[in-house]
């Protein structure tokens, strides 16, 4: 006789139907149906592949938010706290300045340099 043990409880989830919990059960549903309604009500307007295209585009979210687990989470909380960090939350920002005076001055350098030279810059090597 076999028995699994869980380890984590945290991660139970009760089975209902072929291997699916009742969040996963109810969204695969509500993606078949939006697949069919989407295909029966656009193969009048386009062609039966752009149709089967567009249908199964639109019953991807449903499927993506039941079963995809990114770093052991639902979609929702991930999406959040994916879009708090790339969206509100600080980081480092790149600023470049522009100043003429030292633009003038150093354009004004390098001129010396070329008249001094005859026409050619001198650069160092190390």
């Amino acid at each position: 006789m076999e028995t699994t043990v869980i380890t984590d409880i945290s991660e139970y989830q009760e089975n209902i139907l072929a291997g699916m919990n009742g969040r996963q059960l109810a969204l695969s549903i509500l993606g078949i149906v939006i697949i069919i309604l989407s295909y029966t009500t656009v193969t009048r307007y386009l062609p039966l592949q752009a149709a089967s295209y567009l249908a199964i585009g639109l019953g991807l979210p449903c499927f993506l938010f039941a079963f995809a687990r990114p770093h052991k989470m639902r979609l929702e909380p991930f999406l959040i706290i994916w879009l708090e960090s790339e969206l509100l939350s600080y980081r480092k920002r790149w600023y470049i300045s522009e100043n003429r005076l030292y633009e003038a001055i150093s354009e004004n350098d390098t001129q010396k340099k070329e008249k001094k030279t005859h026409g050619t810059v001198e650069t160092k090597t190390e």
